[in-house]
């Protein structure tokens, strides 16, 4: 644990004791909009209780190496902490992933888990283990499409949409004039050749900027070159994909906002840390999901509900990126998280 914050959150679930039997792992899959969503469940199991978590890595082949890895044993009574420092002596990625990122993504999956198993054996909810209150999860929808169809087909649901090379004025205009939009992501931190960047990128993030004058504006380009925009735009500026641990967050310029996602921490520890840290500096959060479709999703709800939940929580049931959501799909806030444990029992949370 670093020295920069106060590891209170942390503290308060290190010291459970937890009885691992076993594990197992399985496949479950989603027909989103875009792709068939595959991932990886791992079940941790003690005592007749079980425990879940997922593996949101987006490549099938870095969830086959998962799903083949060679078994390695899990049994005795320790605490979450001592338990987090055994995996840290498991080789979870023996051979090479195809996004590195990944390793964080399949080490959640366990630490997940744990945690999860840690609170069914305890007795506890979320809640009830942070020493917090659950509160009802405003939440935002990132439309697999269209942002307008989603404004016409769920007129009372907040957005999260992504910014696109191309983008222009007029239906950003369009879009800002729906008055649902609260968060526009400039995706200027993701690799692969699915993304495309600008010419010009501060001229694309001030268009973007001006055309919705009040949402947050998340993972803007860094640099000298960009510095004007983050002096213009202070206050409403965050950050994400760069965001791994807390030391992240001060090699970015400063930020009034952070999205937290669980799965690129990698450990409960390092997630919990980076959250004292913003609740230290002032730092407003709110939680970010990777296509979750199992435990995955009711953990990132769980969360927002303990820890952000007035934050635009981009948390939406998975049922939104089906291909034909359902009209009944809830708008809006989801109930406070007070179960048993750290994710449900059902698998497909949609």
């Amino acid at each position: 644990m670093s020295a920069m914050s106060n590891p209170a959150l942390f503290n308060r679930i290190a010291s459970l004791e937890v009885q691992i039997d076993g594990l197992r792992r399985h496949q479950i899959a989603f027909p989103t909009a875009r792709w068939n969503r595959i991932s990886t469940v791992v079940v941790l199991h003690g005592g007749g209780i079980e425990g879940r978590g997922e593996d949101v890595s987006y490549d099938p082949r870095d969830q086959a190496s998962h799903l083949s890895l060679p078994e390695f044993e899990l049994s005795g009574t320790r605490t979450v902490a001592e338990w987090s420092a055994v995996l840290d002596t498991i080789a979870l990625t023996p051979t090479p992933l195809v996004h590195p990122e990944s390793s964080d993504y399949r080490r959640w999956a366990y630490e997940g888990a744990l945690l999860d198993l840690a609170l069914r054996q305890a007795g506890l909810s979320l809640q009830d283990a942070l020493g917090r209150t659950a509160r009802p999860v405003r939440f935002c929808v990132s439309p697999p499409g269209d942002p307008l169809d989603m404004a016409t087909m769920f007129p009372n649901q907040e957005l999260k949409v992504d910014a696109f090379v191309g983008w222009a004025p007029d239906a950003m205009q369009a879009l800002s004039e729906q008055g649902m939009v609260r968060v526009v992501d400039l995706k200027a931190h993701y690799v692969g050749d699915w993304i495309t960047r600008p010419d010009d990128p501060l001229a694309f993030s001030r268009a973007v900027a001006a055309a919705f004058p009040d949402v947050i504006l998340e993972d803007p380009a860094v640099g000298a070159y960009m510095a004007p925009f983050h002096e213009e735009n202070a206050g409403r500026t965050s950050f994400d994909a760069p965001i791994h641990r807390a030391a992240d967050l001060l090699a970015l310029p400063p930020t009034k906002w952070c999205n937290i996602k669980p799965s690129r921490f990698g450990t409960i520890e390092r997630l919990l840390e980076c959250v004292d840290y913003c609740e230290g500096q002032g730092i407003s959060m709110y939680g970010g999901g990777q296509f979750e479709i199992g435990p995955g999703r009711a953990q990132i709800q769980a969360l927002a509900s303990v820890l952000y939940p007035d934050g635009p929580n981009d948390v939406a049931p998975s049922g939104y990126n089906a291909a034909r959501p359902n009209a009944d799909l809830p708008q809006g806030t989801l109930p406070a998280t007070t179960v048993l444990g750290f994710a449900t029992a059902v698998e497909m949370v949609r």
